[in-house]
């Protein structure tokens, strides 16, 4: 028994690895033993599994799979694997798509405007910096213009995954 028996890592970033654990089970009365493994393919890789493995009834483990595209795309692929079993070769169909990189900040305001501020006070207003892409991105600098003007909020270098947001503060005096 294999479980799953089919793997799906859906959309991954081109240079990224996507990995699944899989579970190799002897729901048998007899010694199970798993001698070969064929596959998978490209964009896919297998780790963890030490052939020959043998399995007595009711044991199991487990093994890696992963999938690294080179290039965006859909693909395929599959491991087999050989074993004693009346049923062997088992198979396990791997499928994923890659995806390129899409690096994308988004600001949760495009302008500010601090109205009339009195000589010698100041104004604050938060503005938040989303990460919108597929992939994480680094800040690591951020400057403003014009005089009076400040930028706080997080240490840099700042790494933001896809959909995290970092706050800063701007403030005029």
């Amino acid at each position: 028994s294999v479980v799953p028996n089919s793997v799906s890592f859906g959309n991954v970033t081109v240079g990224v690895t996507n990995t699944q654990t899989v579970t190799v089970s002897n729901p048998g009365s007899a010694n199970l033993s798993v001698t070969q493994s064929a596959g998978p393919g490209s964009s896919f890789g297998l780790s963890g599994l030490l052939l020959p493995l043998t399995l007595a009834p009711g044991q199991s483990s487990s093994f890696t799979l992963s999938f690294s595209p080179a290039s965006s795309g859909t693909f395929t692929s599959s491991l087999a694997l050989v074993s004693n079993a009346p049923t062997s070769p088992t198979a396990v169909s791997l499928s994923g798509t890659g995806v390129t990189a899409i690096l994308q900040l988004s600001p949760s305001a495009t302008a500010l405007s601090f109205g009339t501020v009195a000589l010698g006070a100041s104004s604050s207003q938060s503005i938040a910096l989303t990460n919108t892409g597929n992939s994480s991105v680094s800040v690591s600098q951020i400057s403003v213009t014009g005089s009076g003007f400040n930028v706080t909020g997080p240490a840099l270098p700042l790494s933001l995954s896809p959909g995290q947001s970092a706050n800063f503060s701007v403030d005029f005096a």
